[in-house]
């Protein structure tokens, strides 16, 4: 309630200042408003995964911290290889309208593979389910930007660039918070049932 009506009064205060902050005529923009509804669900899902996935690693699978972020390297090669990739064939071609589409369908179908993860999933089947994932987030997050830099007059761009930003970190911001209310509202219950029948003995005293 209080985050909605902190937004009603944010596009109060926008629409009447002189120089505002994120410029609502830029919403006139179709293709910026585009860009921003994508840039949150990427922001979303990718935040919100990747705050969780290195505790699914250490807590569920076992592995040190320093393993863990070793494990998530095949999502960092993939978001490298498709943002590259992608950024260069926009460059290119001037043809980017696949891209958002398609990055958002190979990054919803990552989210969706990396649920069916386990404590019996291998290493090898982990490293795919990431490097699909980051493969889809990489094929949206750099060419968002470069379609919002073309697609507004040349005095909006910083605002425009700066503004698909702020989407994606508000994205992410929900992605972190709504993740992380399941995580906690989920723990107790499990815990619960991982413990049932096993009896907690007191520690006995040190020995002199």
């Amino acid at each position: 309630m209080v985050g909605a009506l902190l937004a009603v009064a944010f596009v109060a205060v926008e629409r009447r200042a002189a120089e505002p902050v994120l410029p609502l005529k830029l919403f006139r923009v179709r293709t910026f408003t585009l860009s921003a509804v994508i840039s949150f669900i990427i922001g979303f899902a990718m935040f919100g995964a990747m705050t969780y996935l290195p505790t699914f690693l250490q807590v569920v699978q076992g592995v040190s911290p320093t393993m863990s972020g070793v494990h998530m390297l095949p999502m960092v090669a993939g978001m490298l290889l498709s943002s590259t990739g992608s950024g260069q064939i926009v460059s290119r071609t001037g043809r980017w309208k696949v891209f958002p589409i398609a990055g958002t369908a190979v990054t919803t179908f990552g989210l969706l593979l990396l649920h069916q993860l386990d404590t019996d999933s291998s290493t090898a089947v982990m490293s795919v389910y990431f490097f699909v994932f980051g493969f889809g987030l990489g094929l949206v997050m750099q060419v968002l930007v470069l379609i919002v830099q073309n697609a507004v007059p040349y005095e909006d761009l910083g605002v425009a660039t700066s503004g698909a930003t702020f989407f994606r970190s508000i994205g992410a911001s929900f992605g972190v918070a709504i993740f992380g209310t399941i995580f906690a509202s989920r723990l107790g219950s499990e815990l619960t049932g991982a413990l049932r029948g096993h009896s907690c003995r007191p520690a006995s005293p040190p020995t002199r």
